[in-house]
C-alpha cells in the first residue's frame, strides 16, 4: 500500500509486487572482470579483535 497526499487529499493505492530477481537477472551485465581490493576499515574502536 502506498500513501500520498495530493491536493489536501490522502491517496491510497495498491503497490505492484516487484518481480523477484534471479541470479541471471542480477548478473546479466557482469563481464567477469573483477579484482578484489583491500579496504581500510580504520583502527579498532571498541573491544573487537583484528
Amino acid at each position: 500500500m502506498e500513501l500520498r497526499r495530493v491536493d489536501n487529499n490522502i491517496l491510497i493505492s495498491k503497490v505492484k509486487k516487484e518481480q523477484e530477481l534471479t541470479l541471471e537477472d542480477i548478473f546479466q551485465d557482469y563481464d567477469g572482470a573483477y579484482k578484489a581490493e583491500k579496504f581500510d576499515w580504520g583502527s579498532p574502536s571498541g573491544k573487537e579483535m583484528w
